[in-house]
């Protein structure tokens, strides 16, 4: 019996990580990839991995893996000039990777559409109609805002594969929040974003991101 509860208590239940798969098979950078431990997770000690691109001028990634033993891992980095993952270890305020997986769950990070796929909901004269835009409008609303990061959420099992994109989800939901526009899928994507980049402190990912190209530059610019 004791057994059977700490199973109960300290393991996430399956349907923590259970989605839907795509019919693609491709991983985001596959080719630029190819070789390196992102080419593909190793299934036979893994339950679920769950990858985080933050595409920028300095962006980075986060990993988060599931064993097969029942034990959390991650990893958080950026690609350098030749695609090359550089990993950048967290000192200290180490996640609690359990606990956060959770939160992410809540918001939807497994079942989330793809930006393209949304429907917005409008106010107006007191009514609130919903709005399908074509992917032309998709493209002419998320790029009206600000900043310029896309993120990609890629998500891994033994058996199944998938993948969805969001093109400046915080800027485009803090303009929603301003106008009579809506979006639940948007406010929660911006809020699983905001959530991964400050439990992994990504600022810091960031700056020796940007540190390490702009120093690259300058010793280009001297030879």
């Amino acid at each position: 019996i004791l057994s059977l509860f700490l199973v109960l208590f300290n393991f996430p239940s399956f349907g923590q990580f259970e989605f839907k798969g795509d019919s693609a098979t491709t991983i985001v950078y596959a080719e630029a990839l190819e070789g390196t431990e992102f080419s593909k997770p190793n299934v036979d000690s893994l339950d679920f991995e769950f990858r985080f691109w933050i595409d920028g001028d300095f962006g980075g990634f986060i990993q988060i893996r599931y064993s097969s033993n029942g034990s959390w891992d991650f990893k958080r980095g950026y690609l350098n000039n030749q695609f090359k993952p550089i990993f950048v270890k967290m000192e200290s305020d180490v996640p609690d990777l359990s606990s956060l997986w959770q939160k992410l769950v809540a918001l939807n990070v497994l079942i989330l559409p793809d930006q393209d796929e949304l429907t917005y909901q409008i106010e107006k004269d007191g009514k609130t109609i919903e709005f399908t835009p074509t992917l032309e409008q998709t493209e002419k609303i998320i790029r009206n805002t600000l900043d310029a990061e896309g993120y990609s959420v890629e998500l891994f099992s033994k058996t199944k594969y998938r993948s969805y994109y969001y093109y400046n989800p915080i800027q485009l939901n803090k303009s929603f929040s301003e106008g009579s526009w809506t979006s639940d899928e948007t406010q929660k994507f911006a809020d699983i974003a905001m959530l991964l980049r400050a439990e992994f402190k990504m600022i810091e990912v960031f700056r020796q991101n940007a540190n390490e190209k702009f120093g690259n530059e300058k010793g280009h610019n001297k030879r």
